[in-house]
């Protein structure tokens, strides 16, 4: 139940997250709702279609490669230690 819950936290962490810094680019950019776009305001949305992604997969991709070591003998270690247990 903990790692379920712990699960569903980051999640609605992640969209609240998402939405707050989609909003603040939108302003950024100079988005007015139910207007018709600047050109500049156009691109600005295009951009962030493209970076913001770009960016979150980049740190994402960092976390994992600096914090998640798993090679094959950590893994033959951690099932030793799995079997081992009574």
């Amino acid at each position: 139940g903990t790692v379920y819950s712990l699960f569903n936290f980051s999640r609605k962490l992640a969209q609240s997250l998402s939405g707050f810094l989609s909003g603040i680019g939108l302003s950024i950019i100079g988005y007015v709702p139910n207007a018709a776009q600047k050109a500049g305001t156009l691109l600005g949305i295009k951009a962030i279609l493209l970076l913001y992604p770009a960016a979150a997969l980049t740190a994402a991709i960092l976390v994992l490669g600096y914090l998640y070591r798993l090679t094959d003998q950590k893994h033959a270690e951690m099932i030793a230690e799995i079997e081992a247990r009574p």
